[in-house]
């Protein structure tokens, strides 16, 4: 008994699915199922319980803490001079026993150079009329 029928007509073959028999479909469902099992269980003997001990000793100091809190960075580049935008730097630097560094975004972008709460623009980057970039200011 053949696993897959073929059909007399070449011509018609490509255009027409072939239909597998039945002994094909049972193979597959036979198959599949003991696949996955076969994969479940070999996935299972791989897993190696593992165990961890952490260990902290607040006590003894392991050499000088680098603070890492010292960057900020925020969207509106008209703030840093703005009357609260200097308070919140000089705020920011007295509590910090390193210096302050920020990074301000939007410094490049084109508009009217008005403060907006998420998108600042200086309005430094400019084209002519003839597309030609120039520095506004």
């Amino acid at each position: 008994m053949p696993l897959l029928e073929t059909y007399p007509n070449p011509i018609l073959a490509p255009t027409m699915p072939l239909k597998s028999s039945c002994a094909l479909r049972t193979f597959g469902r036979t198959l599949a199922p003991l696949a996955l099992l076969l994969f479940i269980t070999l996935s299972r003997a791989q897993q190696a319980e593992t165990t961890a001990t952490i260990e902290v000793h607040a006590d003894q100091p392991d050499g000088p803490m680098i603070p890492i809190w010292n960057y900020f960075g925020y969207d509106e580049p008209n703030y840093t001079y703005a009357p609260n935008g200097k308070k919140l730097l000089a705020e920011l630097a007295a509590a910090s026993p390193v210096p302050v560094y920020v990074r301000v975004h939007n410094l490049l972008t084109t508009g009217d150079g008005s403060a907006s709460l998420k998108w600042g623009s200086t309005n430094l980057y400019t084209e002519d009329a003839a597309g030609k970039p120039y520095i506004a200011g």
